[in-house]
């Protein structure tokens, strides 16, 4: 009888390692700055925006994620793979 191969043991790499030290470290350093922000003086600086400034910087952004995905996807099907957009 033929046995089958055993597919590998996943260990985890000194570069996995690295990663998510890197990930904790950054994630650790964002929730400090945060802590430490003056938010009262945010929330006045955001106030003082006007909702016509605002809908256009979320318009600019959404139109900025648009064309990310759009290029992704033509990069995508020019290397031959078989994807739909959504």
């Amino acid at each position: 009888m033929i046995e089958s191969p055993q597919p590998p043991e996943k260990k985890l790499g000194i570069g996995a390692l690295i990663r998510w030290t890197g990930t904790v470290v950054a994630l650790g350093l964002m929730v400090w700055l945060l802590s430490r922000q003056g938010w009262d003086e945010i929330w006045a600086d955001i106030q003082q925006i006007g909702l016509p400034l605002f809908l256009a910087a979320i318009g600019l952004l959404m139109g900025s994620r648009l064309a990310i995905s759009l290029r992704w996807y033509a990069l995508l099907r020019g290397a031959g793979e078989d994807i739909s957009y959504l």
